[in-house]
């Protein structure tokens, strides 16, 4: 996975026949548990300000 960089990849039993599909992520958090993602902020997207307005960032896509 690492060296093609995939994300995913199909599981396949001693038979031949499909079990399953892993991804990169899942497989790091089975061995070394929850993993958060740092690196992403969590942004606001707007703001609440009554019933009837909200404030909204202009570059909320």
């Amino acid at each position: 996975m690492r060296d093609k960089n995939y994300r995913m990849c199909v599981v396949v039993d001693e038979f031949g026949g499909t079990a399953g599909i892993a991804s990169l992520s899942r497989l790091v958090e089975e061995i070394v548990g929850p993993v958060g993602d740092e690196l992403a902020a969590v942004e606001k997207e707007y703001e609440v300000i009554n019933e009837y307005t909200f404030q909204i960032d202009g570059s909320m896509r």
